[in-house]
């Protein structure tokens, strides 16, 4: 189980935004092994964040939320930037669109919630505190935040 947050900045925020995309970018031999396993324990708070590992590894991402930043003479990298970008500018598609839901079902990592008119299974990798009725965002089915 991840630990507790203790402090959830603009990197971390923005890095759990971008890891479940990170599986598929190691099968597609983009992202390494070992890179993804330092941006796993980053994102689970076990070690901290580096920016520069986190822009390398998803450049398109974090372009995108620079640029954003940049056209709304907004810090890029503050917490409230981040929450912005990926929660309103992101424009993903499909499975990689971030969503709103919410709890129906909340055990351990595996969590049932509500989202576009379906019950869905979702994954609570970075073992968020959640109930029944939580407003959750989710990122490629994995619960990102709490509204």
């Amino acid at each position: 189980m991840a630990k507790k947050i203790l402090f959830l900045d603009g990197d971390l925020l923005n890095l759990r935004y971008c890891w479940p995309c990170a599986e598929d970018k190691v099968h597609a031999g983009i992202l390494s092994e070992e890179n993804a396993a330092r941006l796993k324990a980053m994102a689970l708070c076990q070690i901290a964040v580096n920016r520069t590992l986190v822009q390398f590894c998803f450049p398109v991402a974090c372009h995108k939320l620079q640029s954003f930043a940049s056209s709304h003479d907004f810090a890029p990298w503050a917490l409230g930037t981040v929450m912005d970008f990926w929660r309103h500018y992101h424009n993903g598609k499909g499975d990689c669109a971030v969503r709103p839901a919410i709890i129906q079902k909340a055990q351990e990592q595996a969590v049932l919630v509500a989202c576009d008119k379906k019950i869905l299974a979702a994954f609570n990798t970075y073992g968020l505190e959640l109930g029944v009725n939580d407003e959750v965002l989710l990122h490629r089915r994995v619960i990102v935040e709490k509204k």
